[in-house]
C-alpha cells in the first residue's frame, strides 16, 4: 500500500474541515416584532392591540423607530396594559440605547404616575410595563426570551 503524499493528506484535511464547518448548525437569529408578538401569545399573554413608534414617554426619535406599544393581558390578570417594547437589531444597538430607553421610562412612570413597574433586559428586547405581580410578568420574560433564541 503506498504511502500518503504531504499534499493529499493537506487535501483530505481541508476537506474534512470543509464538510465539518458545512455541517454545523447555524446559531438561531433573534426574532423580529411579530415574532416577539408570536411568543407572547404562546406563553398566555394576550395581545389585544399594537401600535408601532409609541415609547410610552413622548416623541424620542431615537427610539420611537424600534418601539412598539403592546396592548397585553397577562394570563392571571383581568385588566389590559400597555407593555412598551423596544426591538433592537444586535447587542450592541441595544447597548448603545440603554441609556435613552432607561431615560423614556423614567419619564414614563413620572407622567403616569407609576411607582412600581416591571423591566425586562433579554438581548435585543426591552420592555416595560405596570405589571406588579410576579406572576403576571413572568410570561412576558419567557416570551421574550423565546424570541431572542429565535421562537
Amino acid at each position: 500500500m503506498p504511502l500518503a503524499s504531504p499534499s493529499r493528506s493537506i487535501l483530505l484535511a481541508a476537506l474534512a474541515l470543509l464538510v465539518a464547518a458545512c455541517s454545523a448548525a447555524p446559531s438561531p437569529r433573534p426574532a423580529g416584532p411579530e415574532g416577539v408578538f408570536a411568543a407572547l401569545a404562546r406563553h398566555r399573554v394576550a395581545v389585544v392591540g399594537i401600535t408601532s413608534g409609541d415609547t410610552g414617554c413622548g416623541d424620542d426619535p431615537a427610539l420611537t423607530a424600534n418601539a412598539f406599544r403592546v396592548m397585553v393581558r397577562p394570563s392571571g390578570a383581568g385588566q389590559i396594559t400597555p407593555l412598551y417594547l423596544f426591538v433592537f437589531k444586535n447587542a450592541a444597538s441595544l447597548e448603545a440605547a440603554d441609556d435613552a430607553v432607561t431615560g423614556c421610562r423614567q419619564r414614563w412612570m413620572m407622567r403616569a404616575d407609576i411607582t412600581i413597574a416591571s423591566d425586562w433586559l433579554v438581548s435585543p428586547y426591552r420592555a416595560f410595563a405596570q405589571i406588579p405581580e410576579k406572576a403576571d410578568a413572568a410570561p412576558i420574560e419567557a416570551a421574550l426570551r423565546d424570541a431572542a433564541a429565535g421562537g
